[in-house]
């Protein structure tokens, strides 16, 4: 059972170990976390746009930095050395074209669906048995040496998708 589900079920999870706490981490990261919410997180903090003004002058910079020898680079070229690293990804228009069509043809993963109702009924599985399968699987691949990064993003979609899934059904089932 991950804590998010305990929490949500008001059970007490007595042990939480520091690769869950960076697995929930991550997962809440990658999927709750949106420019708005940390917008308002640092306006919340206090944080403003306002500039804020420095006690040290440049000029007292420049003399530090001539003490220093840099090899013939100048203080500028310095402050500016990191200015045209890309920090996120470009999006190329193949890519958005692809993502856009993923949600608007939701029938290409129907077929899928129907696969799995012609497949031998099997008794339903209850959500904290799902949940502990989940995390049998995630702990074999955390024993395994170079496992990709992809796989435990992966394993942590699923995780959410599923938890969104329980609370959303146990919050309709509390508000009838």
């Amino acid at each position: 059972m991950t804590a998010m589900t305990a929490a949500n079920q008001n059970t007490r999870r007595t042990k939480i170990t520091l690769r869950d706490c960076i697995s929930e981490v991550s997962k809440a990261w990658r999927s709750d976390v949106t420019s708005e919410t940390i917008k308002k997180c640092f306006f919340k903090a206090g944080f403003t746009n306002e500039i804020i003004e420095t006690d040290i002058e440049i000029p007292d910079v420049q003399r530090e930095w001539e003490l220093v020898h840099c090899d013939g680079v100048t203080l500028k070229d310095y402050l500016k050395i990191d200015e045209d690293i890309a920090v996120y990804e470009s999006l190329t228009e193949e890519s958005i074209v692809e993502e856009v069509r993923k949600k608007e043809n939701p029938d290409e993963f129907e077929e899928e669906d129907d696969e799995e109702e012609h497949a031998v009924e099997q008794s339903k599985l209850t959500e904290e048995d799902t949940l502990n399968a989940l995390s049998v699987v995630r702990n074999g691949f955390r024993q395994e040496a170079n496992v990709p990064d992809e796989i435990f993003l992966k394993l942590d979609d699923i995780e959410t998708f599923y938890e969104r899934r329980t609370i959303f059904k146990n919050n309709k089932q509390t508000k009838k």
